[in-house]
């Protein structure tokens, strides 16, 4: 069997839609590393191996590796139907390891980006010990000022921490 019906988005997300119709289940391949279920925190996999999934048709299977790091956006109609709007930080964190990313901002509607005109927010977290640390550095602008934003962190972090005291 091959993993023909599934793909990655990036780096970090496994995505594995439903092609057939009636189906029941999904069977995925998942590479080696855990990971998680996008819409449940607490469904982990190891990976390395293939899994069968419930769904229906209109399921669209979506895996995050442990470790990673999403900023997610309110659903809009259009580019700035909301100028200030809060940016939702997933993370997943692993346990004893640290992580950095950086979100990139630009207008969103013009070629500027081409020219380097943009901003840059810095983001590291840390799971040491059972202890989480979040930082966001100050944001770099190169000709772009973004509103201001609001950050919601949405961590499986206690999920991720309790899952592990139990593993082998």
């Amino acid at each position: 069997m091959n993993a023909e019906e599934q793909f990655f988005f990036g780096r970090e997300l496994l995505v594995a839609p439903v092609v057939e119709e009636g189906a029941h289940t999904k069977r995925v391949y998942l590479p080696k590393r855990e990971w998680i279920l996008f819409d449940n925190f607490n469904t982990r996999f190891n990976g390395g191996r293939w899994i069968d999934l419930p769904v229906i048709l209109e399921t669209i299977p979506l895996f995050e590796k442990a470790g990673s790091k999403i900023p997610m956006m309110p659903v809009m109609q259009h580019i700035h139907e909301r100028d200030n709007y809060t940016i939702i930080l997933r993370v997943f964190p692993k346990q004893n390891s640290v992580a950095a990313f950086t979100l990139y901002e630009d207008d969103g509607t013009t070629n500027n980006y081409k020219r380097g005109i943009a901003s840059t927010t810095s983001f590291e977290y840390a799971t040491i010990a059972g202890a989480i640390t979040f930082k966001i550095s100050s944001r770099k602008s190169e000709g772009f000022k973004p509103e201001i934003r609001n950050y919601l962190i949405d961590s499986c972090a206690d999920e991720a921490e309790s899952r592990d005291l139990k593993r082998e």
